[in-house]
């Protein structure tokens, strides 16, 4: 039987079971903020169920503190010394933040075995103070296909944009699995085989690399990138510019490796904050306003489902 708890029960469960774990007060603190915002926004794979996989990360030890190892009046460069990725992000897009103040834009990299939670999350941080952020993160596991290819040889890359308006902040919080999710989204192809479903068309190859919507046959072969030539290819850029610009590597006995990218950006570098955000919020209020198509209620931004 499901049991519901309180956003305030599940706040003191969090804080209590990772400092009892042996976090430091800056992971606790940001890792709870990201499992309660993904539980309280339905993304439940990053939610209360992430928990025990950030539990074996403990396991493995911080290797020293979260250290900037470079650092420019425009950005730095962190390396996260497999502390809990949630705070080394934090600390990455809090750099960025106030570099971006300060001289109007700013980008932060940071290597790191632990993985941060949702991409979304520390963008819309930036929105929040005025800022546009952008945050891309490639590693983990290697468990997609380039396009033409049935061997695995990419990750989900997850891609994280927020802009702010006079409203809320628009935020796109993506990887680039065409199942969505990242670790080659089993998963989604676990839950569709029970539920007897079919995977939709192009989104998976069979061992033999051949289109299938059939689970049974995808848990033996390859979930695809979304998108086809296109979505493959704004893949592998997102990854060209974190995983060598950082010098992060993927290591097929050795996933774990992280090279997360963080961008903030002042909106006032060509035109006014004020004309900025006027404009951005018109064009958001454009595409909600337009007519909706059969099957759908309302034309939706980015972002705005896991608002409510």
């Amino acid at each position: 039987m499901t049991q519901s708890i309180s956003v305030t029960e599940f706040t003191e469960l969090c804080t209590q079971v990772l400092s009892t774990q042996g976090f430091s007060d800056e992971e606790v603190d940001a890792c709870t903020d990201e499992f309660v915002d993904a539980q309280c926004r339905g993304i439940n794979t990053h939610g209360a169920s992430i928990i025990m996989l950030y539990l074996e990360f403990m396991l493995e030890g911080a290797l020293g503190p979260i250290e900037t190892v470079k650092d420019t009046p425009i950005s730095a460069f962190i390396n996260g010394n497999n502390n809990a990725g949630p705070a080394v992000a934090r600390r990455a897009m809090d750099i960025a933040i106030d570099k971006a103040h300060a001289s109007g834009v700013a980008i932060v990299g940071a290597n790191n075995r632990a993985p941060f939670c949702c991409a979304g999350f520390n963008p819309r941080r930036a929105a929040e103070q005025g800022l546009i952020g952008i945050n891309f993160s490639v590693g983990g596991y290697i468990d997609f296909p380039a396009y033409g290819s049935m061997e695995q040889v990419m990750a989900s890359n997850p891609t994280g944009i927020a802009v702010p308006t006079n409203d809320d902040p628009v935020v796109l919080d993506m990887s680039f699995s065409s199942l969505g999710g990242g670790a080659g989204s089993r998963a989604g192809v676990r839950t569709a085989r029970e539920a007897k479903f079919q995977l939709p068309e192009g989104s998976a190859l069979s061992k033999e690399g051949l289109p299938t919507t059939d689970p049974d046959e995808v848990l033996e072969g390859i979930v695809t990138l979304f998108g086809g030539h296109k979505g493959a290819g704004l893949s592998l850029m997102m990854d060209l510019m974190a995983r060598p610009f950082l010098g992060g590597k993927i290591e097929n006995d050795n996933p774990r490796i992280r090279s997360m990218t963080f961008i903030a950006i002042r909106p006032d570098l060509f035109v006014s904050t004020e004309q900025f955000l006027n404009d951005a919020t018109e064009l958001a209020a454009n595409v909600r306003a337009s007519r909706p198509r059969p099957g759908f209620d309302e034309v939706m931004l980015p972002g705005q489902n896991s608002d409510r």
